[in-house]
């Protein structure tokens, strides 16, 4: 069974309570074309995991709060 903690998954078989991200992959216009989710440690290995995206625009969210955004003009 999993534990929520003001909105954190606990994950009881990996220690304790882990951040769930959303990471958006946006269009040329910025657009959602698409989104990853995945748990997270911390905003840092959340942006290295987003980091392992190629898309050059693209967006990761932990709930409500924007952790970071990636806007690369491509030509």
């Amino acid at each position: 069974m999993l534990t929520f903690i003001d909105g954190n998954r606990g994950h009881p078989q990996e220690g304790g309570p882990v951040m769930y991200y959303r990471l958006y992959l946006l269009t040329d216009k910025a657009h959602i074309a698409s989104f990853e989710e995945f748990d997270a440690s911390d905003d840092d290995d959340a942006i290295r995991r987003a980091d392992a995206y190629t898309s050059p625009r693209k967006e990761l969210w932990c709930e409500r709060r924007r952790v970071k955004q990636w806007m690369l003009q491509t030509k």
